[in-house]
């Protein structure tokens, strides 16, 4: 929502944290820290917009809705990234490779070796931009692999946990679904504040989907959950302009 508001108030800033139970005094405390931050920047007094630290990862967090569209056919390779190379000494470093390498599915096969099947669009030179997009240092060495040997390569699926996986599309789905179904029965403050935190849950688990083949997990229970969750972030937009424009009516 905060990347397709181009600007907000403080005081619209106040009436949405109000929502969730968060006082004037912490939401002006911690404006202050992300504007400190580049998270957030101050276009005029008391008037913001995210900052550049912030649109980018908006940007990159917005990509959940074409997903799929990444997903090429997977013909049995790999992509690996070994980072033996790059130390672990820089706390802050660390962080931010391994949640690139999270964020684009990849698991730590042995020490320093991350793979993921060879199934996203691109192949080893768009995922590896990806990454150092994301926060994976340069000197990282990125692999294609064609095979395993038997012993490791019938433990390579267990890295990842299918049932979580499938179970997890199945039930937010149903969660999303169900909810989308009674709403409009809601004061549109509290459609707002359930919108939020289901939205933020299910989006969050789409981000972090590792995308595998469909050999490994099941596809149209994917398909369906993106799809509602589609229809649910519209939904949810479009409540919150409506509780944005009812606070400019009211200050």
């Amino acid at each position: 929502m905060a990347a397709e508001v181009k600007t907000l108030s403080i005081q619209d800033i106040i009436s949405v944290c109000e929502l969730f139970d968060v006082k004037a005094n912490s939401v002006r405390v911690n404006v202050q820290r992300l504007t400190s931050d580049r998270l957030l920047s101050c276009v005029h007094r008391g008037l913001y917009q995210l900052g550049p630290a912030a649109k980018l990862m908006a940007n990159q967090l917005s990509e959940w809705r074409n997903a799929l569209q990444r997903i090429v056919p997977w013909r049995g390779d790999w992509l690996g990234v070994h980072c033996g190379s790059l130390g672990r000494t820089d706390r802050k470093a660390l962080k931010n490779r391994e949640r690139a390498l999270f964020l684009n599915g990849f698991k730590e096969l042995d020490r320093s070796l991350y793979i993921r099947p060879n199934n996203l669009i691109g192949g080893l030179d768009t995922v590896k931009i990806r990454l150092e997009s994301m926060g994976l240092e340069n000197g990282a060495i990125h692999l294609k692999i064609s095979d395993f040997e038997p012993a490791v390569k019938s433990g390579i699926p267990g890295l990842w946990n299918f049932s979580d996986l499938n179970s997890g599309y199945t039930k937010s789905t149903t969660t999303l679904q169900n909810w989308l179904n009674q709403y409009e029965s809601l004061e549109i403050q509290e459609a707002a504040r359930q919108s939020f935190m289901l939205g933020n849950e299910a989006i969050r688990q789409m981000i972090y989907d590792p995308l595998l083949p469909e050999e490994w997990i099941n596809g149209t229970a994917r398909q369906a959950f993106i799809e509602i969750l589609k229809e649910f972030d519209n939904t949810g937009h479009s409540i919150w302009r409506t509780v944005l424009e009812n606070a400019e009516v009211t200050t």
